[in-house]
Parts: C-alpha cells; structure tokens; sequence
C-alpha cells in the first residue's frame, strides 16, 4: 500500500492481529542493539523499524476509517536474505528473519476473531481499489 508520505511492503491480517510489514533485501548478518539495526557491523543508516512503525500507523488509520473503529496495528521488519539475531534484551523483536517469521507472527498482541479479519482484508481491499482508482484518475488527467 502507498499512502503519502510512507510505503507499506505488506500488511499482513490474521489470527494474532494486524502486522505491516517493511522487507529489506540486505544480506548478511542482521541484529538489533543498542537501538540501531546493524548489518554486518555497523548500524543502518535509516533505521527500518522506524518506516515498519510509521506503516502501522498508516494502516491503523486506514483501518479506523474504513470500519469506524480502532485497531492496533503492529510493524515489523523482515530480512529475508539475512541471518536475523533475536535479542534477549529487548522485549519483543522488531526485525525478522524468513525462517522466523511465522513464529514471531503467532505472537498475538491483539487476537483476532474469523469475522474480525474478514471485515479487516475487506476494508483493505475496498481502499486499495479506491487508491487504484485514484492513481488511474491522476494519470488519466496528466496524460491529457
């Protein structure tokens, strides 16, 4: 999802509640500490967790207004291509590796009901389509 000042690499809605997701492609060995992301030694420039964050709340916000009510989005980060260390200081892991997605997704910080995720991939899906058509309209009055 594109909103206007963040971009959403996916959102993820399940039994454990509602997740954005911001995927980094960079390879190597990963770890947070010292409240930095570092990839192979030094910290990340740009901290992802702050983007993964910042899509939650775009998400939560998109939720509330689709279905009038307020939801608790939680953001995480994905390193696909990395050895992702889990740190025994911090409470609750931010970045994941592949193989540790699943686990950390049935975490559930706010357990959802069947109908619950189905009303939430719903009002996604109507607001997608609507941005959809947004786009199409800006491009449509551009070109001409």
């Amino acid at each position: 999802l594109k909103f206007a000042s963040v971009n959403v690499d996916h959102v993820v809605v399940g039994p454990s509640g509602v997740w954005a997701m911001e995927t980094q492609a960079n390879p190597g060995f990963v770890q947070e500490r010292g409240g930095s992301v570092w990839v192979d030694g030094p910290p990340m420039g740009k901290d992802p967790r702050r983007q993964a964050r910042a899509g939650a709340a775009a998400v939560a916000e998109l939720l509330e207004r689709e279905t009038g009510e307020r939801w608790w989005v939680e953001g995480l980060v994905c390193f696909p291509n990395a050895t992702v260390a889990v740190s025994r200081n911090l409470p609750v892991p931010r970045i994941v590796s592949a193989e540790q997605l699943l686990s950390r997704l049935h975490l559930a910080p706010a357990p959802l009901c069947p109908e619950e995720q189905a009303r939430l991939v719903r009002a996604i899906g109507h607001a997608k389509e609507r941005m959809a058509a947004r786009r199409v309209a800006e491009l449509t009055r551009s070109a001409a």
